[in-house]
């Protein structure tokens, strides 16, 4: 755990915000999309905007102590990061 929680709570508030700006297709952090090189590039499926999908269904992050499921928070796959 890092900072007392839950590496899926600690995920899930970005997440959720993320979702939101696909569904908006603005997105507010980085602009996604807002150049013509964006939407070049972007995916066709993904609507209002192309450079923006939904992330769904099961999500895997790297965790300091190793890879973890967002749903349900178990470890995997344990890491060695060494110390900093």
């Amino acid at each position: 755990m890092a900072c007392g929680h839950a590496p899926g709570q600690v995920l899930k508030a970005p997440i959720e915000r993320h979702n939101q700006f696909e569904a908006t297709g603005v997105d507010l952090n980085f602009a996604k999309g807002s150049t013509q090189l964006n939407q070049y590039i972007g995916d066709l499926s993904n609507k209002p905007n192309l450079c923006i999908g939904s992330l769904t269904g099961k999500l895997y992050a790297l965790w300091p102590f190793g890879l973890q499921n967002l749903e349900l928070a178990q470890a995997l796959k344990p890491i060695s990061i060494g110390v900093f």
